[in-house]
């Protein structure tokens, strides 16, 4: 199988956060406002606009729709400086009726200004608009809803996108390898996710005192076990990779696993260490919650040892400690990268026991 690196021609809304960086708060807006027009970068007409649930219902014309973003309107039930902005408005005509739909965005933990949506509905009833539906896009699960309007969640947005790529059947070339959406996806379930834990966070601290505690006395046992499991998991998988060399292993502080045959040590004192850690979901570190050291009690240098160490970088803090840089760190908690972590011990193993 060959891998194509070439995405020149391939649909990917990151690279509208990377353009707007220094304006993230309107980020999610100007991707969202993408995805559903009809001539937006992705290409694929209205697909993503036709399988917009607050539009289905309403028979609108699809190819008479125009998507707009940091709309301008007028006050008209508030008075400060200057004109306030729609973040997304959908407007078509229908009838000889100027329609529109207000989406306004609050994907970044946005609280509402003053009667803020009702202003920008208001002004567009001044220009001779219909506003059929307001809707709320947001991240916060705890916020106030109100009735008149229709309220949508990260999870809503997934599953809009992923519902459009499984039943258009990706026809457009454009996003042919799905790569740049899954993207997006993901930072929309990461939030999703946050959001769900401080729901959970918020239910768990309005019970009782000693149901609290056996929950986080639960947690920690958990945690605990896991890590252990994770250890014993690796030593018995390493065992079984090298079967011709006897092994020693030791566990110091229970978080990280020393690997390391005795007569090879004797020689270059040196030996492997595996580093577990309980990063949690959403966390910037989360991918690196496994890493991989080669430890040296040789006042020479890796190099110096083996020529097949010349990539690893000394460590600052504790200069006994080395690792590749392109390739020590680890996600456990997926099978694919858990078995790339267990053949890179071995084959360091296998240089430290048997090379050098």
């Amino acid at each position: 199988m060959s891998l194509n690196y070439d995405y020149s021609n391939h649909y990917n809304p990151m690279e509208l956060f990377y353009e707007r960086t220094s304006e993230k708060e309107i980020c999610h807006s100007i991707v969202l406002a993408d995805l559903l027009s009809p001539k937006g970068r992705h290409g694929c007409g209205d697909s993503f606009l036709r399988n917009f649930q607050p539009i289905q219902d309403l028979g609108v014309q699809l190819s008479t729709v125009n998507i707009k973003t940091e709309r301008k309107v007028n006050r008209v039930k508030t008075v400060g400086a200057g004109e306030r902005r729609i973040d997304i408005l959908i407007e078509w005509v229908k009838n000889g009726r100027k329609k529109a739909i207000i989406i306004e965005n609050k994907l970044n933990n946005a609280t509402f200004q003053e009667q803020q949506v009702e202003d920008y509905k208001a002004a567009l009833e001044a220009e001779c608009y219909d506003v059929v539906k307001c809707v709320i896009i947001s991240d916060n699960i705890e916020s106030c809803e109100k009735s008149d309007y229709l309220y949508l969640y990260c999870k809503d947005i997934v599953c809009w996108i992923e519902k459009t790529l499984d039943k258009e059947g990706l026809a457009c070339k454009n996003v042919k390898d799905k790569a740049g959406l899954y993207s997006y996806i993901n930072i929309l379930e990461q939030k999703a996710y946050k959001s769900d834990m401080k729901m959970d966070a918020k239910k768990l601290l309005e019970l009782e005192d000693s149901k609290l505690n056996k929950i986080k006395n639960l947690v920690d046992c958990y945690r605990n076990s896991f890590i252990s499991e994770l250890i014993s998991n690796t030593k018995d998988i390493i065992g079984n990779k090298i079967k011709d060399k006897d092994l020693s292993y030791m566990t110091p502080k229970g978080n990280y696993l020393q690997i390391w045959n005795e007569d090879a040590y004797k020689r270059n004192k040196l030996w492997v260490e595996v580093w577990f850690y309980d990063k949690q979901i959403g966390d910037k570190t989360y991918e690196d919650n496994a890493e991989i050291w080669i430890v040296s009690d040789n006042i020479n240098e890796i190099d110096k040892i083996n020529p097949c160490f010349k990539n690893y970088i000394q460590y600052p803090d504790d200069k006994r400690y080395y690792h590749c840089e392109s390739n020590y760190t680890f996600n456990y908690l997926k099978k694919i990268s858990r078995n790339k972590m267990h053949e890179e011990i071995k084959r360091l193993l296998e240089i430290i026991t048997f090379q050098v």
